[in-house]
This record gives C-alpha cells, sequence and structure tokens, in this order.
C-alpha cells in the first residue's frame, strides 16, 4: 500500500499518485492556453492504472498543452517510475496540436495525398556519375505520387521536406532504402516511397561496388 507521505514526497516537483500500491508521478493540472499552433505540445495520457504489462501510459490517448507547462513534465511518459514499461509503438508517433479559441486541442485527423516530388542535389559516394543517379530519380519520382497517408492527427501543412537515403547494389538494383527523416510522421508514406524506390533500376556501378545516395527530396501534399 502506498505510503501516507506518497502525495509529498516529491517536494516541489510534479505530484504523485497511488496506483495498485505504488506512488507514481503525475501530470500536474497543464495550462492550454495559446496564441498560435506553435504554442502547443501533446503528451501521452497517463492512465489511473497499471496495465498487466507494467504499462500506466494510456495506449492512443493523448492531452494537449501549452509547450512551456508541458515542457517541464515531458520527461514523465519516458521515465518508468511514472509510466511504467510501455512499448514504443505505445507513444509513438504522438499526434500535433493546434491552438483553438486561445485553447490548445488535438489536430484533427486528416489524410495526406502526394501530388508531386521537387528533388535537389543528391550526395552520392561511390563509382556512379551523379547524372546517372539524376536521370533515374527524375524519371521515376512521379511514381510516388499516389502514396498516400491514412487519417491521423497531424498539424495541416502542404508539403514536407525530408532526405531519401538508399543504396544501389553492384547490380544496380536498390539494396536499402531509409526513411528514417519521414517514417515517425508519415508511416504510410514512407513505406510507399520505400517499395517504389526499390523498383527504380540503376546502371551498375563501376567495380561492382555499392553506391550511397543520399537525395533532399520536397513532398507536396493535397489534404482530405
Amino acid at each position: 500500500m502506498c505510503a501516507m507521505s506518497c502525495m509529498s514526497s516529491v517536494g516541489a516537483g510534479p505530484p504523485a499518485v497511488c496506483v495498485s500500491g505504488r506512488c507514481f508521478l503525475d501530470y500536474p493540472a497543464l495550462d492550454d492556453h495559446c496564441a498560435s499552433d506553435s504554442d502547443c505540445e501533446v503528451l501521452p495520457k497517463l492512465a489511473t492504472s497499471v496495465a498487466a504489462n507494467g504499462c500506466r501510459l494510456a495506449c492512443g490517448e493523448y492531452v494537449p498543452a501549452n509547450r512551456h507547462a508541458a515542457g517541464v513534465v515531458t520527461y514523465l511518459y519516458q521515465e518508468p517510475s511514472a509510466s511504467g514499461t510501455c512499448q514504443a509503438s505505445c507513444v509513438d508517433p504522438i499526434p500535433d496540436a493546434v491552438c483553438r479559441s486561445g485553447r490548445c486541442a488535438l489536430a484533427d485527423a486528416v489524410a495526406f495525398d502526394v501530388t508531386g516530388v521537387t528533388a535537389s542535389p543528391p550526395t552520392i559516394t561511390g563509382p556512379l556519375p551523379a547524372v546517372d543517379v539524376q536521370s533515374v530519380v527524375f524519371r521515376n519520382a512521379a511514381q510516388l505520387d499516389h502514396c498516400a497517408e491514412q487519417p491521423r492527427r497531424l498539424r495541416r501543412q502542404t508539403s514536407f521536406d525530408f532526405t531519401l537515403e538508399f543504396v544501389i547494389g553492384a547490380d544496380g538494383l536498390v539494396a536499402e532504402v531509409d526513411t528514417q527523416t519521414i517514417v515517425h510522421r508519415f508511416p504510410d508514406i514512407a513505406a510507399c516511397i520505400s517499395t517504389e524506390v526499390r523498383r527504380w533500376p540503376f546502371a551498375r556501378p563501376s567495380g561492382r561496388r555499392t553506391v550511397q545516395v543520399s537525395y533532399p527530396l520536397s513532398l507536396a501534399f493535397v489534404m482530405h
């Protein structure tokens, strides 16, 4: 059972609650006043019970708050003494927040379709001329236009910049694709891009060596 000092044991820090006979740190009352979307942040919701796997987060539920207020306790959902042991999928990716009538709120769920791709000059490491890589990307980039994201609580936007990393094997086929700079925000689009890029045929590098490519891309979106 929790000691009577549970609520005061954390001193001037965040409050504590007694859950299943244990003292857990808890979010204080979070200010949600805002003047713009940039004032707001989202925290995973702390549940009032502990799941069978020891997790205290209410997976899939979130708390919108003022960025300053949330920043003071952001670490709590990552701290086992407060949240228990939770799977990464329980909080990743965290949805976005918007400012509505002076209060922070979860963004509406919207879906995105890619409508265009703009490529900047790539960084290429290996025995393959830049023109050979760029010509293939320019010729095939339109294939990414059908990539779409399922409805998610994301702040509305019309474009997204990221860096596509991939490796061209000795046979000219794409051996590896890394979309880490986009996957946490748009997992469906990232998976679609990875699938399409693996189909792009490049020239065989000289000496049967591999080539690493870092390609800055900008995706244009239409929102539903």
